[in-house]
């Protein structure tokens, strides 16, 4: 979560609070007056919760006027609140580059992205020599590629190279041996983001729509994919796996990230809430659950923010499918579909639970009158039983 004032959080979190807005663009500054709408779209896991990711944040723009702006120029937008008369402390949302623009009359359409989008080129090794530490890889490619790193990583040995490899895939690599992800800071410093456990509460007022996932989701073992073979520490299902390629990994790392991370857990969800400026992808948080009077933790994996006048956002915690879980190969008496492997099946009228050992794994999903499931927490995927 980005450094704000408690003042700042909350204007920020009242209901009928009035935004402000600047995007510094180059020397120039744009306001309200000036500014249609923005979008800024921040991810750490484009799929399934994982460490090693390195992606880009994406800041897209539109403007009233005819002005010219270099596409050479750098991006600094700000967030401020206004309350009798007065105006917060500006929230800096991140600086950005820009990748395209294009005018339509006196309406200009920018996207930019932040320096992380610069690092898809080929890693050309330089001044440096294998084998070294993950660290001395990371302080050459910061030299040659000029970036400041805000973190050190583990001592990690580091063999050699693939010949293809991008400058963003290896920060993504030595990200991932530290149980972490990548991703530049506001102020354009590489960070090593760690996954947070949760400690901020979105309040249900602060909710417009929400669709939460009912399965908790649970970090139980880690996997790296070395040159095909699979090195890794934790007894977990597909869906308590956390997988990455990663070339530098071993079992020894598995077992120091899952000492880490072992039995983390979060809820899958997708939800449109009131726009808080300060929270960031990686963020661990508590969510009001107003139907059941009670609170649920998360971690964000996907954070865009929206203004056109008003400020809302789409928050989203990616978790995989609870079938991950399930072998369809085989079958089970009397059922159709072909459930195998479990020790018992409990048909319900919304649902079905099955039980594997002692863990049991509750589908909370209506079936219509056919006997067939429809579709499972919301992924679409078919599945038919025989009902008693």
């Amino acid at each position: 979560m980005f450094d704000v004032s408690q003042e700042f959080m909350d204007m920020a979190r009242k209901r009928g609070r009035i935004v402000r807005c600047e995007i510094e663009v180059g020397p120039r500054a744009y306001t309200n007056a000036e500014i249609i709408s923005f979008e800024l779209n921040d991810v750490v896991h484009p799929e399934d919760m994982n460490f090693g990711t390195a992606c880009s944040r994406r800041f897209s723009f539109e403007l009233w006027g005819n002005h010219s702006i270099s596409l050479t120029s750098r991006v600094r937008p700000y967030i401020m609140f206004e309350e009798n008369g007065v105006l917060s402390e500006p929230c800096m949302l991140g600086e950005f580059f820009i990748s395209r623009r294009s005018r339509q009359r006196n309406r200009q359409t920018i996207t930019c992205h932040d320096y992380m989008s610069r690092l898809d080129v080929r890693y050309k090794p330089r001044n440096i020599s294998f084998p070294c530490t993950a660290a001395t890889l990371l302080s050459n490619i910061a030299s040659e590629y000029d970036l400041h790193v805000g973190f050190y990583p583990k001592p990690d040995t580091i063999e050699n190279i693939h010949g293809n490899a991008t400058v963003r895939e290896l920060i993504g690599y030595i990200a991932g041996l530290n149980g972490g992800v990548a991703r530049f800071d506001r102020y354009g410093i590489l960070q090593l983001k760690k996954f947070e456990r949760a400690f901020f509460t979105i309040e249900s007022y602060q909710i417009f729509n929400l669709s939460l996932k009912p399965d908790i989701n649970r970090i139980r073992r880690i996997e790296y994919v070395v040159n095909g073979e699979i090195m890794g520490a934790g007894d977990g299902t597909a869906k308590e796996t956390c997988r990455q390629f990663n070339p530098f990994g071993s079992e020894a790392i598995a077992r120091r990230v899952l000492d880490e991370w072992d039995n983390y857990s979060y809820f899958g969800l997708t939800m449109k809430m009131q726009g808080l400026p300060y929270l960031e992808a990686g963020d661990g948080i508590w969510i009001q659950d107003d139907f059941q009077f009670g609170f649920f933790s998360t971690v964000i994996s996907e954070y865009t923010l929206h203004y056109d006048g008003g400020l809302r956002a789409t928050l989203t915690a990616k978790s995989k499918n609870p079938l991950d879980d399930i072998d369809t190969a085989g079958g089970l008496p009397g059922s159709e579909g072909d459930y195998r492997g479990f020790d018992e099946l409990y048909i319900r009228p919304t649902g079905f639970d099955v039980k594997i050992g002692a863990r049991t794994f509750n589908f909370t999903t209506p079936r219509d009158t056919s006997g067939r499931i429809t579709s499972v927490d919301g992924e679409g995927k078919s599945r038919k039983v025989i009902w008693e």
